[in-house]
């Protein structure tokens, strides 16, 4: 039998931590949803999840997340997000860390520095979800057409 996997995971920082699921838009759409806790600053290593913020991604933002991902851009920003309009998402390749952020302009940043082995699984992670959309195709030609419309896109 086909082991299941398991739909999320988890990048811990020191400030603050993630948890990225693949999640379903209404249309059946799978996207992914990250989920942005801060540390308690107890010294426990343990995030107020609590109080978290979440961040979804549109249908349109995947390519340009999954660009980012894969190199193909070093950074980008999704805005206007939730209710008020006031989240957003950075992520940005500072040497060979990928800095993430999630934010709501009423509250603090939650700010983590991947690795890049981290990052690399959240792109192997985030490619999967994305692929789940278009059966027919594989992954590399999904990261083909990431870098043929990256180029000409930017």
């Amino acid at each position: 039998a086909a082991q299941s996997y398991n739909p999320s995971m988890k990048i811990h920082g020191v400030k603050a931590a993630l948890t990225i699921e693949r999640v379903k838009l209404e249309d059946g759409f799978t996207t992914l949803c990250f989920e942005a806790a801060l540390a308690l600053n107890n010294g426990s290593r343990r995030f107020d999840w609590q109080n978290k913020l979440i961040f979804r991604f549109t249908r349109s933002e995947m390519f340009n997340y999954l660009a980012v991902l894969n190199k193909v851009g070093n950074r980008a920003e999704f805005s206007n997000h939730g209710a008020s309009n006031t989240k957003s998402l950075l992520m940005e390749w500072q040497g060979d860390k990928l800095f993430v952020s999630v934010r709501d302009v009423q509250q603090a940043p939650r700010a983590v520095p991947v690795s890049a082995a981290d990052a690399f699984l959240l792109c192997m992670f985030s490619m999967d979800a994305f692929q789940s959309n278009y059966p027919r195709l594989d992954s590399v030609q999904i990261v083909n057409t990431l870098y043929a419309y990256g180029r000409n896109g930017k």
